[in-house]
């Protein structure tokens, strides 16, 4: 049986290839080291392998991993609270292994980069 997320996953493509990568996706990888291509793939390996309680855990995992983002945006890159809230929430999606937060962490660079934040 093909998972919920499975249909979702050959229409992604989270590789360099796409037009606008997000700011936020640069401020993540310089945040946590790794890329953002290597983090959706291993969040989304888990999270489709994870049963009901690990998903919530999972969960719980990526609100804390955005609230650390946030903060880390606010006293090292300098931004005010509520840029570095929405940059941080844009990710939430793609942290916590869902495929769709990679489209939803676009749409939420592309306000942010227009609004020069």
């Amino acid at each position: 049986m093909e998972s919920e997320t499975g249909g979702l996953n050959a229409a992604i493509d989270v590789s360099v290839s796409c037009r606008h990568r997000p700011r936020s996706f640069a401020l993540f990888e310089e945040y946590s080291g790794t890329s953002i291509d290597s983090t959706v793939m291993m969040r989304r390996e888990r999270f489709e392998a994870a049963d009901l309680m690990a998903r919530r855990e999972m969960s719980v995992e990526a609100e804390r991993e955005v609230s650390d983002f946030s903060k880390w945006l606010v006293r090292v890159k300098g931004f005010d609270f509520l840029s570095a809230h929405f940059h941080a929430v844009g990710l939430r999606s793609l942290l916590m292994g869902l495929p769709v937060g990679v489209q939803f962490a676009e749409v939420f660079g592309l306000v942010l980069d227009r609004h020069g934040s």
